[in-house]
């Protein structure tokens, strides 16, 4: 599986790695080998209380549950945007 950390940041700041201090929250991307690999790691973070989980085919977030809810709702509601356009 191939994980990548995400973060938040302000619409309109730099997405520089250097810039860490912009940073509103983070998670990982995780793309595993096929869907069915996907859903045991969704499994997985489903089981963890103290993560919220995202799953699409063989991709799969984790954040921190504590997310800013103002983050949250961003990302949700970039989710269902991106579901929407299949």
């Amino acid at each position: 599986a191939e994980v990548t950390a995400v973060t938040f940041v302000e619409a309109g700041e730099p997405h520089d790695d250097e810039i860490a201090q912009h940073e509103h929250g983070g998670g990982t991307l995780t793309i595993t080998t096929d869907a069915d690999a996907g859903l045991a790691e969704y499994e997985r973070c489903e089981a963890a209380a103290t993560l919220l989980c995202f799953r699409a085919s063989n991709a799969v977030l984790f954040f921190e549950a504590s997310l800013d809810p103002a983050d949250r709702t961003r990302l949700e509601d970039a989710l269902r945007a991106m579901a929407s356009e299949e």
